[in-house]
């Protein structure tokens, strides 16, 4: 923010945490990349304490477990900024659910937008099963 007077975004900030992964692990295999293996177990088990998103780490499918944040936003002197009103610490891809019942469930399909749900109700296919061959 000092260099250039306003605050990163989330991409800037999503980069940032990338150079961050990819350092802790390079520190862990010891700079080496030429061990696949090694390199993805190093990967997998980086765990940050002080991230521009806050502490994270992976879960054991290789998911990002870390805080989220509820946020506002307010005018402060003069400029638009995001105040954060509640952070919800270590949440996963599964937030409260039992992971065993949560990947029990069944896939939900990605829907087809406005104009291909047009189509295919005018030429009688089945919208689900259209948007099933598009994944």
């Amino acid at each position: 923010m000092k260099d250039y007077g306003n605050i990163p975004g989330l991409y800037a900030a999503g980069i940032y945490i990338n150079g961050m992964v990819a350092e802790a692990a390079l520190e862990k295999t010891g700079g080496k990349t030429d061990d696949r293996d090694a390199l993805v177990k190093a990967l997998r088990a980086v765990s940050l304490t002080d991230t521009p998103r806050g502490p994270f780490r992976f879960d054991h499918l290789g998911n990002v477990v870390g805080s989220f944040y509820i946020r506002r936003c307010d005018k402060i002197d003069g400029k638009l900024v995001n105040t954060t009103i509640k952070t919800y610490p270590d949440v996963s891809q599964f937030w409260t659910y039992d992971e065993k019942w949560f990947l029990s469930q069944p896939v939900v399909l990605a829907r087809l937008s406005a104009a291909e749900e047009l189509r295919c109700s005018r030429s009688g296919r089945s919208a689900d099963r259209a948007a099933s061959r598009r994944t």
